[in-house]
């Protein structure tokens, strides 16, 4: 009873989708993801609430891949809510970086934004309004951020020579 996908609907499918992704770089590369890691574990045995956010979040994760398959404009909802839940978690694991980049992007028509990495360094991803990036993109330049425009690929790893 599986399910077969042709790679053609699959691309037909990625042309509609309704929003621009935006990804802005923050933080320091150079630390280590398993010193943040080691501090979320901690923080949480520590604080039996933090468990129950986290136990909210996988929740919502299900509930997130049975509705997006009927609704991808529900996206965003789900994007704002899982990292609310994420930083409900753990209020340590974001920094004022972080913050300060997620209200500038809101500011230019975010429809959501979470950090991708697990601390210290990594990406804002935001999904935009279909056709805005553009106008984040030229706004990161004078917020002093590194900003790229992303697209949606079903072609896999490539190597791209430049």
């Amino acid at each position: 009873s599986g399910r077969s996908i042709s790679t053609s609907s699959i691309a037909d499918e990625s042309k509609q989708f309704p929003f621009d992704i935006v990804l802005v770089k923050v933080g320091n590369s150079q630390r280590s993801a398993s010193t943040f890691t080691d501090a979320q574990r901690a923080f949480v045995f520590q604080n039996p609430k933090a468990l129950e956010e986290l136990e909210k979040l996988r929740d919502l994760t299900v509930e997130a891949g049975n509705s997006l398959r009927k609704d991808i404009s529900l996206l965003p909802h789900f994007l704002r809510e899982g990292w609310r839940l994420k930083v409900a978690s753990n209020p340590n694991a974001i920094d004022a970086e972080v913050l300060e980049v997620q209200k500038k992007l809101e500011s230019a028509g975010s429809l959501g934004s979470k950090l991708l990495g697990a601390g210290g360094g990594g990406f804002v991803l935001a999904l935009m309004p279909k056709g805005e990036a553009e106008g984040v993109l030229k706004a990161a330049n004078t917020w002093s951020w590194r900003a790229l425009s992303v697209d949606l690929d079903f072609d896999g790893a490539k190597t791209i020579e430049v």
